[in-house]
């Protein structure tokens, strides 16, 4: 009978000593959890990020098919509200480009109503676009409008708002509105920016040329020349810009000058 006793109390302690370790391990498992957790969120929204760069990139391409599928996914698998915008806003760029307009509407729309400052001014721009293609240019005016009043402080947005205002002005006034642009452009920091916007600027100007206003020829120039030098090398913004010169080459009759920017152009 002591043999049973102490069997089963031997047998006690010995379950008393392994609940305790376990428990002890438990307890540094949670710890070991609590440390890593955020290393862990880090790094899903470095992923995060990079895929939604990569969704960006490829609407840029013009591979849009490519680009919806990556944020539509994005947008389902986003684990913060925060990320889900960010996806959404994005998303509606891309079908706005598809000219799927009221999923882009539905996109954008639920992006711009859930931001602030200047998220909402970049969303509001692109309710502007969708409002052209809708064409009820006095909407696009007022979200441009709003844009302009968000993008205080921020030169690249400023310029980017004022080009679009410029695209819809009064014929009689888009002259001087772009080279008001042309006045913003060279305080933006990032060269890339400052090459986007150029080429943005390069290409209305081309229409004010082809519309027999030849003050905006030298405007073309100097835009599209900047972007030339502001675009980065071997990059799809160093081939816009080379094309573009290349148009308007080809558009004053200098063809040789023309075909050696493509053959530059192409061999980027």
């Amino acid at each position: 009978m002591w043999s049973l006793m102490s069997d089963r109390s031997s047998f006690m302690m010995a379950s008393s000593a392994l609940l305790r370790q376990m428990m002890i391990l438990f307890w540094l498992l949670a710890s070991w959890l609590v440390m890593i957790a955020p290393a862990w969120a880090e790094k899903d929204r470095t992923e995060f990020l990079q895929a939604l760069a990569s969704g960006v990139e490829y609407r840029q391409q013009g591979r849009l098919n490519l680009s919806r599928e990556i944020l539509t996914a994005l947008r389902q698998q986003a684990s913060s509200p925060e990320d889900q915008v960010l996806a959404a806003g994005e998303l509606g760029a891309t079908l706005l480009q598809m000219r799927q307009l009221t999923l882009a509407g539905e996109m954008l729309g639920g992006a711009y109503a859930q931001s602030d400052g200047r998220e909402r001014a970049r969303y509001a721009i692109d309710l502007a676009h969708l409002a052209v293609a809708r064409h009820n240019p006095e909407e696009a005016r007022r979200y441009l409008s709003e844009a302009g009043t968000l993008s205080a402080g921020d030169s690249a947005l400023q310029a980017l708002v004022a080009l679009n205002e410029a695209s819809l002005a009064p014929e009689e006034h888009v002259l001087e509105r772009l080279a008001g642009v042309a006045t913003l452009i060279p305080s933006i920091r990032e060269a890339d920016t400052r090459a986007a916007l150029s080429i943005n600027l390069g290409h209305q100007a081309r229409k004010q040329v082809q519309k027999q206003k030849p003050a905006a020829l030298p405007l073309a120039w100097q835009a599209l020349v900047s972007a030339r030098r502001d675009a980065p090398r071997s990059s799809r913004l160093q081939v816009e810009a080379l094309d573009a010169l290349a148009q308007l080459y080809e558009d004053q009759q200098r063809d040789a000058e023309a075909l050696t920017l493509t053959e530059q152009a192409l061999a980027v």
